[in-house]
């Protein structure tokens, strides 16, 4: 067998006759791996063949009856093999060709005799595009300005950092694009280019990018001879190079800079990298299960507008991109667990019932669809599994119960403004009378009779406007001559909520703690007074001013809003969630106050170590 095709055989002639081409493998999804070029000699090649259909990598114009042909290499001998055939049919912008008369080198070892994936095609109306698509190794690379630079190798120092550039041109990558780039075999095939939905260069921080590097005749190897041993050297490069994308350095209207670093750098790393902390908490709020943020996969979801377990796809591709097992979100609300995908992948099916999601307009009932979806697998940092929604379930006397737990980074509890408010006309009232599990506040004055969990409010007048706050009793039942105040283990401050709608919100100049409190996210038909739960629900605070309409919804990372729901990181921090007794015993979740007393048999991951000391 001829060593022709190794690679450290071309490299150590004289001279290589062939020029260098890199490629560049980024990978966006477990599932979906971008693949370009920067730029090839301007060959018109072979994607792919069925029966007498040929389709080229760029497209062209063609005249019927003229003549093409077709060159490639034996991948077992290195030899040339070559066919001619004529154009059946004049060809206009396409790359679809059908040929017939086709003649040439009939069949030997390593190479079939007929046209194949990979050939380059030559011809007198033959165009060359030099950053038309190219095969390497079975897959399709587009051409696309990228350059990665300050490659080192070093047995010493600091790990290489090189720099990934490419053009600023994320909205060709995107679904809308007229851009030809669906960066699956489905395009090397003729079909419609898909994109990437909502592509955004920001989505690629901590992926993996790998530059490969071969000879310009590589290109060409035949990748359909699996039965030929010969057919392994298909691969044919020099050795890869890996890295993480590390941070968006630059991004001007041109061109995207980013920082790439090796997978093994381990700069700052400290070990054990937990360290004993006595009095706080070491673990992620939430981190057990909390997902990890992932792009929208392709298509969106409905189940009809009625509760299912089944999902069906409007522009999917769920064998693709999922499989069984995995955990997906849909619409940012609602956390599944895959359980079956439909053989003709037109639906899936996940382990719990999917509240109904239209496939068009929602209702008062029904949320608006359908919904996009995204791989949410949980992070599994630290010992934290309190719930991402708040939920604490209950089984009292063999009746289940859930709540919805929420509080400051002060430990003090946030509830919903309808339990001890009622709405009207965009105002919030307190009420004057109410049943369990609503409560009425009373106005507080010394000397009053109170039960213990008793809600009273006392009226800040040093501030304008006049700021009331509201406090729960947590004291012996009876005359109660103590003043409500911060730190007293009589009482316990109180926040309020409510679900968040596109209104002014305004920020209080003396204390933050002071601003509006909203759920989100929630269904698509709930208001700021009529609320409901998903999974993702969550309290955030505002953190900046707001006007009417400003489109401005709570979110990681926003300018405006910050969390609202956040962990004390204290032991007690720990006790209040995972010990909660409910006020009133009620399957009431919008109505949710916390009692004095605790479920002192629950648990707690309390991730410090509060029985330490420090030492010299």
């Amino acid at each position: 067998m001829s060593q022709d095709h190794l690679i450290s055989t071309d490299l150590q002639s004289l001279e290589v006759s062939e020029s260098f081409v890199d490629l560049y493998e980024i990978e966006y999804t477990s599932k979906k791996i971008l693949r370009f070029h920067p730029g090839v000699d301007a060959t018109v090649r072979v994607l792919s063949v069925s029966g007498s259909t040929v389709k080229l990598n760029t497209i062209q114009t063609l005249s019927d009856n003229s003549s093409l042909t077709f060159t490639g290499v034996n991948a077992a001998t290195g030899a040339t093999q070559t066919k001619t055939a004529l154009v059946n049919g004049a060809v206009t912008n396409n790359n679809t060709v059908t040929v017939d008369t086709i003649s040439g080198q009939t069949a030997t070892s390593g190479w079939s005799g007929n046209i194949e994936a990979g050939m380059v095609v030559t011809g007198t109306d033959i165009k060359n595009d030099e950053y038309g698509e190219v095969v390497f190794n079975g897959n399709t690379y587009y051409g696309y300005p990228i350059a990665m630079d300050s490659v080192e190798i070093s047995n010493d120092g600091a790990m290489n950092r090189p720099t990934l550039t490419l053009a600023n041109a994320e909205s060709i990558l995107r679904t809308t694009s007229t851009f030809q780039n669906s960066f699956s075999a489905a395009f090397a095939e003729g079909s419609t280019a898909t994109g990437l939905e909502g592509f955004k260069v920001d989505k690629l921080v901590g992926k993996r990018v790998t530059k490969r590097r071969t000879l310009a005749k590589y290109l060409s190897i035949n990748s359909g001879q699996s039965s030929d041993a010969a057919a392994t050297k298909d691969l044919i490069e020099l050795p890869k190079n890996t890295f993480v994308i590390d941070r968006v350095v630059d991004k001007t209207s041109l061109a995207i800079t980013i920082e790439l670093a090796s997978p093994f750098d381990l700069s700052g790393l400290r070990v054990p990298a937990r360290e004993v902390i006595g009095k706080y908490c070491s673990w992620i709020y939430q981190g057990k299960n909390y997902p990890i943020s992932k792009p929208d996969a392709t298509g969106t979801v409905h189940n009809s507008g009625s509760a299912s377990a089944t999902l069906t796809g409007v522009g999917t591709e769920f064998k693709a991109e999922l499989t069984v097992g995995d955990r997906i979100l849909i619409g940012g609300e609602y956390l599944r667990t895959i359980s079956a995908i439909a053989n003709d992948d037109s639906t899936i099916t996940v382990k719990s019932n999917v509240p109904a999601i239209a496939n068009g307009s929602g209702s008062s009932s029904i949320e608006a669809g359908p919904m996009t979806f995204a791989l949410a697998p949980a992070q599994k940092k630290g010992g934290c599994s309190w719930s991402l929604n708040g939920v604490a379930r209950y089984n009292i006397s063999d009746t289940d119960y859930s709540y919805r737990v929420y509080y400051t980074v002060n430990d003090e509890p946030i509830i919903f403004f309808g339990v001890t408010h009622t709405y009207s006309g965009g105002t919030w009232s307190k009420r004057t009378s109410a049943s369990a599990p609503q409560i009425a506040p009373q106005q507080w004055s010394s000397g009053m009779t109170l039960a213990v969990n008793d809600i009273v409010y006392t009226t800040d007048t040093e501030v304008s406007p006049a700021y009331e706050k509201f406090w729960l009793y947590q004291g012996a039942a009876g005359t109660v001559n103590s003043d409500p105040a911060k730190n007293s283990i009589s009482w316990q401050r109180i926040r309020h909520y409510s679900g968040w709608t596109d209104r002014e919100y305004n920020v209080d100049a003396t204390n933050n703690l002071r601003n509006d409190y909203v759920l989100y996210p929630m269904r698509t038909f709930d208001t700021e007074d009529s609320i409901g739960y998903v999974d993702t629900s969550t309290v955030w605070r505002n953190t900046a001013s707001l006007p009417t309409s400003s489109g401005e919804k709570p979110s990681a990372g926003s300018l405006y809003w910050g969390t609202g729901d956040a962990c004390g990181k204290l032991l007690l921090s720990c006790k209040k969630r995972y010990q909660f007794l409910p006020r009133t015993v009620a399957n009431s979740e919008t109505f949710t106050v916390e009692s004095t007393e605790r479920d002192t048999n629950a648990i707690l991951p309390f991730g410090g170590f509060p029985g330490s000391r420090k030492f010299r």
